[in-house]
């Protein structure tokens, strides 16, 4: 009878040790994505804005200042690589410790994904990276999937009008991903022989119209988003709209008056997301971003107030894909984006666990 109660014991601390390990696991991974969004913020501002703009823009920056840029942003580039890998194995462990089969799925496609992109960081054959490719594009759309049915069925509790903002804002957040896949598994299917998938235009064209929509999803998203002890009344909104106005609507101002302001700003577009928009889509996508900074400053004021850490895990999760400016047909950008899908689906630290 001792040896069963001590056994009985014994079991229960390893149980009592496990739970602590995935408690600080879950920090950990919070903690360096917090990291992740600042490098990646640094990597978007310095890498793909200032340095890929074009010699226009270096040629008025001192060439000391410029310098210092370039080694800040492969330090922190370099920073973000790193820290990357290890949220995704983070991710991938506590996804594989589920209780869910869908988690548990999930886990070894996140495996699958990183194993996919360091291998592409090698001197491989180009039928090898072809492949390679071709398997990161495949597991990547099913993993995206996976977790927008992670996170509808967190919100179980929603119905009517809450419910279909969801359906629409993580189906926006999907076909923002899956369109522009799509696109780049057309262009590695169409480089190596006759087959050629069909509507690449479509896909394209798709992949603007998503991000868009998912802008204004997020919006309305952020304001249904619930959280007791909280609420959204007017000064907090005007909290968490005037910073985007500050930023947008003077913007939005200066290219309605001119013409050369627009085509600047088409061409940090194109330059920093390799989309060529039209002068009625470009302003459609500033408008976009109002809704979209809005909607994320919504979450982390809600997210404050009653003290609800999801919803500002949400919002560093939307600020991560974001940041990626949905170039993914580069692996590591793709990655970051998951991540960041990763973060909006499940929540590290907060009021819900997985049963």
């Amino acid at each position: 009878m001792v040896l069963e109660n001590g056994g009985w014991k014994s079991r229960m601390g390893f149980a009592a040790t496990g739970e602590n390990l995935e408690v600080r696991l879950r920090s950990i991974t919070l903690y360096l994505s917090l990291v992740l969004l600042v490098t990646s913020m640094i990597d978007f501002f310095i890498t793909r804005l200032v340095f890929r703009v074009g010699p226009d823009v270096l040629s008025r920056i001192a060439d000391v200042f410029a310098s210092y840029l370039a080694v800040l942003g492969r330090i922190s580039l370099t920073i973000e690589q790193i820290v990357l890998f290890v949220v995704l194995a983070g991710a991938a462990i506590l996804l594989l410790r589920s209780k869910r089969r869908l988690s548990r799925m999930l886990g070894i496609f996140f495996i699958i994904l990183a194993s996919c992109s360091i291998i592409l960081y090698l001197p491989i054959a180009v039928e090898q990276a072809w492949t390679i490719s071709t398997l990161l594009i495949l597991v990547a759309m099913v993993t995206i999937i996976g977790l927008a049915c992670l996170d509808f069925s967190r919100h179980h509790g929603f119905s009517g009008m809450p419910r279909l903002v969801l359906m629409l804002f993580l189906g926006g957040l999907v076909l923002s991903f899956i369109f522009p896949l799509y696109y780049r598994l057309y262009l590695l299917v169409g480089s190596v022989g006759p087959i050629s998938l069909p509507y690449p235009l479509s896909a394209y064209l798709g992949g603007i119209f998503s991000v868009m929509v998912t802008a204004f999803m997020v919006f309305a998203y952020a304001l249904l988003a619930r959280s007791s002890k909280f609420t959204l009344n007017y000064r907090n909104f005007l909290k968490a709209a005037l910073l985007p106005t500050l930023l947008i609507v003077p913007l939005l101002y200066a290219m309605m008056r001119s013409f050369f302001v627009t085509q600047i700003l088409g061409m940090v577009v194109a330059m920093s997301t390799d989309l060529v928009l039209t002068h009625d889509l470009l302003q459609g996508l500033v408008v976009a971003w109002w809704f979209f900074l809005t909607g994320v400053l919504l979450l982390v004021i809600k997210g404050h107030y009653s003290s609800n850490k999801v919803l500002e895990q949400e919002a560093v999760g939307l600020m991560l894909i974001m940041s990626t400016t949905f170039l993914f047909n580069y692996p590591y950008y793709l990655m970051l984006g998951i991540v960041g899908l990763f973060l909006v689906s499940y929540p590290l630290i907060g009021p819900w666990t997985e049963t």
